[in-house]
């Protein structure tokens, strides 16, 4: 009988001891879930602002390394030039090719206004970079064509003085893209949105070619 007493009496007091732990079990538990949930909010939390602060490709660096490497591979020696004339004659063009590869065409026009237009190839052909030249040789507008279409930064100068801006802004696939600008005659400055601005990420490059 004593031996089932003292038997009794242990069991209890372990009991006791394991309900007097559980609170702490259950509080350390509760803590280390919690703190779980913290760094996951954290976690999110940095996605998300590095998602909206998310930068896109420089649209300036772009056109200028697109501009200088097309230059770059363009700068030949003509072995053969060929002549062609509009319909009118007002227009003549040269095509200047070296070992049978078109690196150039330069356009001039004939009568009171002789302006004209340059265009400059990359190696493969994609690439052009072209401007129109006003008759005191300054330049009218310039940009980037790939494939075609228009890309990048394209500028237009007012009156053929290149220190008046008229128009300026980014094309994606020929397509104006993010903010362009607009200046009057007495300099007065407009902008406009077009939207789709994540296309800059998504830009031709030449190096990869």
């Amino acid at each position: 009988m004593l031996s089932l007493s003292s038997t009794f009496v242990s069991l209890n007091k372990t009991l006791l001891a394991a309900t007097d732990k559980i609170p702490n079990i259950f509080l350390s538990y509760c803590w280390k879930e919690f703190k779980t949930f913290i760094l996951c909010i954290s976690f999110l939390s940095l996605i998300l602002q590095t998602g909206c602060n998310k930068k896109h490709i420089d649209s300036q660096e772009w056109y200028n390394d697109t501009k200088a490497e097309i230059l770059k591979q363009a700068n030949l020696n003509a072995d053969s030039i060929t002549y062609t004339f509009d319909k009118d004659s007002i227009w003549f063009h040269a095509h200047l090719f070296s070992k049978g590869h078109l690196f150039r065409d330069s356009s001039r026009k004939r009568g009171d206004w002789q302006g004209g237009a340059d265009s400059y190839y990359s190696t493969n052909g994609e690439f052009i970079f072209g401007r129109e030249i006003c008759p005191n040789d300054t330049i009218l507008s310039e940009g980037i064509v790939y494939k075609g279409a228009c890309y990048g930064l394209s500028t237009w100068w007012a009156y053929c003085d290149k220190r008046k801006l008229m128009e300026q802004g980014i094309r994606y696939n020929g397509e104006k893209i993010g903010i362009w600008k607009y200046w009057d005659y007495d300099g007065t400055m407009t902008t406009k949105d077009y939207g789709n601005i994540d296309k800059l990420d998504s830009m031709p490059s030449i190096f990869k070619q």
